[in-house]
């Protein structure tokens, strides 16, 4: 609870803190590593944070901060189920064709 307390103080705490900024899962991260903008600057703000190990271990909170803090809008890509509807129709170099059949259950 003290880590989760420390998050909140410290977030709410920041001149560009909104409390109503949007949290997203973060299973996957497709970036530029040399984009300076939109990748460079953001994950060095989270990492001066959090590598500090003073907040939550969620990341989470920090990830909405920084990503509202530099405008930041990941492109939504549906449910985990809609990145392998996508794909079903995909040929292999030997020509295998993969369908929901070939799906492991």
């Amino acid at each position: 609870q003290e880590n989760v307390d420390a998050s909140k103080a410290w977030l709410s705490q920041q001149p560009d803190f909104h409390n109503n900024c949007t949290v997203y899962e973060n299973h996957n991260i497709g970036y530029d590593p040399k984009n300076v903008e939109y990748w460079q600057r953001p994950a060095q703000t989270f990492w001066d944070r959090y590598s500090m190990e003073l907040d939550s271990w969620r990341d989470q909170p920090l990830w909405c901060y920084v990503l509202d803090k530099y405008h930041i809008q990941p492109i939504p890509i549906g449910d985990t189920n809609a990145l392998f509807r996508e794909y079903w129709g995909r040929i292999s170099r030997d020509g295998h064709r993969y369908s929901k059949e070939n799906d492991a259950k």
